[in-house]
């Protein structure tokens, strides 16, 4: 780096030569340190100043390119993404950790298959990153929570942190187990509309759901109109659909059987009200997948 000050070494021993006045302006930290009357240091073979910091060369290369007008260059492993977002706190770099957050969200970075959601909460939460932990325990009710995929994330768990996910998932399996129960009230619910159909028993107090809509939202999701009956084991097992795809199950169920019964007084309610149907039915989704996040800072003392 030309014009040089200060070099910044990692942990692994990669000297980064930068400008004072770039750490300076990004940080707080910085600015407060170079205040300071600096104490005798080791110097480069240049006879630059060096600074130890903690950060691996990888992690260190990111946190300098989010310093200069360049593309940022962001580490590849989801570990390392959060090792950067941690340093950028540690530094007290908010511009560069909002900068890096935006990074992330632009590329897809930190959303891949079922253990590497665990694995960025379990991390997040070791590190004190809060939206991660928000976002990565959100993204968690499509999993299971089973030991098959957890896989290796087991063993980055705190045991606080498990428990509060699986506190977490758990009200939101009652949320949402809660809110099928209501919107599929045959008296006073949405699903009223649905009680013509030649598969909707009346009997036991009222109005039922015909069996083929009943199926869909009891069976497809593995969830049950009586969940404080159900085995532990089926709890942890439960996912939370999105409600993109419980409209689209409702739709496959109302397909079928159209197709089989040949029922045309679900064809033609579907025809008047199917759309605001859907759009009611999504809400059951939405609200539980928007419910407020573990609350972790409590456990951290944050």
């Amino acid at each position: 780096m030309p014009n040089a000050d200060i070099v910044l070494q990692s942990s692994d021993l990669v000297d980064f030569r930068v400008h004072k006045s770039a750490l300076v302006a990004s940080s707080p930290f910085f600015d407060d340190m170079f205040s300071l009357p600096q104490p005798p240091n080791d110097t480069s073979p240049d006879q630059l100043p060096v600074l130890h910091l903690s950060e691996d060369a990888e992690v260190l290369n990111s946190l300098v390119s989010m310093l200069y007008p360049v593309p940022p260059e962001m580490p590849h492993a989801s570990d390392n993404i959060l090792s950067l977002l941690a340093a950028a706190e540690k530094y007290d770099m908010s511009e560069v950790q909002s900068s890096i957050r935006a990074e992330i969200n632009r590329r897809g970075l930190l959303s891949s298959t079922p253990a590497e959601v665990f694995r960025v909460y379990a991390i997040a939460c070791n590190k004190g990153l809060l939206p991660e932990m928000a976002s990565s325990a959100r993204l968690s009710l499509g999993h299971p929570l089973t030991f098959k995929t957890l896989g290796d994330a087991l063993g980055c768990f705190e045991g606080w942190a498990l428990r509060e996910l699986a506190n977490f998932r758990q009200r939101s399996m009652d949320n949402f187990s809660s809110n099928l129960r209501s919107f599929s009230n045959c008296i006073e619910g949405p699903s009223k509309i649905w009680t013509g159909c030649s598969e909707a028993k009346v009997g036991g107090g009222g109005a039922h759901l015909p069996f083929w809509l009943e199926r869909c939202f009891w069976s497809e999701w593995g969830m049950s109109k009586w969940p404080d009956f159900m085995l532990v084991d089926d709890r942890f097992a439960q996912t939370v659909p999105t409600a993109a795809e419980l409209c689209d199950e409702y739709l496959n169920a109302l397909q079928s059987h159209v197709k089989d019964k040949d029922c045309h007084f679900c064809l033609r309610v579907h025809a008047l009200e199917g759309e605001k149907y859907c759009e009611e039915l999504k809400k059951v989704s939405t609200e539980v997948w928007n419910i407020p996040t573990p609350t972790l800072e409590r456990n951290m003392g944050l």
